[in-house]
């Protein structure tokens, strides 16, 4: 970061950082380790990352996806393992292919379209897409909530089966079990008797027993 050209110096300044047990590792290892930095780095990597270590992290590079991740922790993701795969991307063109390649599939087909080639942009177009994405599908969601309620509200419920149910009960009673006729060509008064008699088809009015007892 500094841009340290004197190999030493960089070991120096490197060795100054190593904390805790690392402190300790070097305290013994830097007599016996050429004061270079290519010695430093093999020397460091031996001890703390072994080639089982290096072997498993490529290995989890070469299966890396985004699958669940946002496109800037899968970047992060990304950046990090790469490190232990360098010939899949030495070439900026072979990494930021590597990097589209491991998208996720509504994401890919978006990005891909713009023919980017270089990774900077390519990793902030796949970042600006994600947005888009997200947006698309949330406002699908919510346009599904709002059909799913209104068609249920012109379900019936079980009180205005009940209801329906009743009436027409009532309605069948009434025809089943008509008023008695009042004779050919009267009318029946909804059922009144007569106050004098007390036969139904009239009222007290017009009984036909007016002038009798």
């Amino acid at each position: 970061m500094l841009h340290i050209e004197d190999s030493k110096l960089r070991v120096i300044l490197a060795s100054y950082y190593l904390k805790s047990d690392a402190g300790q590792w070097w305290k013994y290892a830097k007599g016996w380790i050429a004061p270079t930095w290519e010695a430093f780095v093999v020397a460091f990597q031996d001890k703390y990352l072994p080639p089982t270590a290096r072997k498993r992290l490529r290995k989890e590079f070469k299966d890396l996806k985004q699958l669940n991740m946002s496109v800037v922790e899968f970047e992060a993701a990304f950046s990090s393992l790469s490190r232990f795969a360098p010939e899949l991307v030495v070439m900026e063109e072979h990494r930021y292919i590597e990097f589209e390649q491991r998208l996720r599939t509504k994401i890919l087909f978006k990005v891909a379209r713009n023919m980017i080639r270089d990774y900077d942009h390519h990793v902030e177009a796949a970042a600006h897409v994600e947005i888009i994405v997200e947006a698309e599908e949330e406002r699908l969601q919510n346009s599904r909530s709002r059909g799913q309620g209104s068609q249920g509200d012109f379900r019936p419920n079980k009180k205005s089966k009940s209801t329906v149910s009743s009436q027409s009960q009532s309605q069948q009673s009434r025809s089943a079990h008509p008023l008695p006729s009042a004779g050919p060509g009267k009318s029946t008064p909804s059922g009144f008797s007569c106050f004098k008699c007390g036969q139904l088809g009239h009222k007290a009015f017009a009984c036909p027993q007016k002038g009798g007892g």
